[in-house]
């Protein structure tokens, strides 16, 4: 089916015809999913950078950096578990449980130790 323009017409392209390969359509569905994806991430981006330039009041920071600490834990927790999954996969539990447990512990040193010890140097 040909458009005004000489092209193939719109609906032609996400053809379901009998002669469509089951592959070539799931192949168009998921870069359709992708380009969604893309633009929805633009958006994100977007609107998160006008987020950020928004002057905050000084109590709001104080509560904000209080929360991102907090916050910190669980995502350390989640590494440590997708690190887990993937070492018993690969190489045994043994070796998860080592790797699992020194994520942790670099999570807490770094994002908890060092960010406290810095705050008390510049409170004297």
């Amino acid at each position: 089916m040909l458009g005004a323009s000489g092209g193939r017409a719109w609906r032609d392209v996400g053809s379901t015809a009998p002669g469509t390969p089951r592959g070539a359509r799931l192949d168009r569905n998921w870069n359709e999913l992708l380009q969604e994806l893309r633009v929805a991430q633009t958006g994100v981006q977007i609107l998160t950078a006008f987020r950020l330039t928004v002057p905050f009041p000084a109590v709001l920071v104080a509560a904000v950096s209080r929360l991102s600490l907090l916050g910190l834990g669980p995502l350390g927790v989640a590494n440590a578990g997708a690190a887990w999954l993937v070492v018993d996969v690969v190489l045994g539990t043994v070796e998860a449980f080592i790797v699992a447990g020194l994520m942790v512990s670099l999570a807490a040193m770094l994002w908890w130790a060092m960010p406290m010890m810095t705050r008390r140097a510049h409170r004297r």
